[in-house]
């Protein structure tokens, strides 16, 4: 394994205050990498708080954003440490039937919404049927064709990990794999 990696099953070993907190810090670099103020994403900071199905919220001020990651400027992220089956996405994007609020307005305002499910590792069929789910909790919103609709597994996770030696090196940290004489900028 090269210095700057990480194992994809090493990640399973997370919190969910930690694999929110990762989330996070991976959005805040993805946007500072493409010349936007990290101060463009915002978090709860703790697992129970009320978030209203907004764990990481990515608001950028440019009229469009695609870094490969992250595909609108105003994106919605849901960290899952569980695995997230049809059953369960449906169980997360609606309350008695109708499309959570928070998720109706990204519609609305042709943002994007991202599940990320630590636990799941999926192949392209069940990434399909995961974003088919998806699709289908979206299906009666009247805005369901603004909405860009994405699903990250434990594989993309690690895939968007690699891509910011910062938060690799926090991450790895966190997971006690740590490296001798490196440590993330601090106070």
């Amino acid at each position: 394994m090269a210095i700057f990696d990480i194992e994809k099953d090493d990640l399973l070993r997370l919190s969910d205050a930690l694999l929110e907190e990762l989330i996070a810090r991976l959005a805040e670099a993805e946007i500072a990498t493409h010349g936007h103020s990290p101060a463009g994403v915002s978090w709860s900071g703790s697992i129970k708080a009320p978030d209203e199905g907004i764990d990481i919220h990515v608001q950028v001020n440019t009229p469009e954003l695609d870094t490969g990651f992250l595909s609108r400027p105003n994106t919605i992220l849901q960290s899952k440490k569980d695995t997230m089956p049809k059953s369960a996405i449906s169980k997360e994007m609606q309350k008695d039937g109708k499309l959570n609020a928070a998720i109706s307005n990204q519609a609305k305002i042709g943002g994007s919404y991202i599940m990320v499910s630590l636990a799941d590792d999926c192949s392209p069929p069940m990434k399909k049927d995961r974003l088919d789910a998806m699709r289908a909790a979206v299906a009666n919103d009247p805005n369901k064709d603004q909405i860009h609709l994405d699903f990250f597994d434990r594989s993309k996770l690690a895939q968007w990990i690699r891509q910011h030696a910062s938060v690799l090196l926090w991450v790895k940290g966190k997971l006690g794999q740590g490296y001798s004489g490196w440590q993330p900028y601090g106070a």
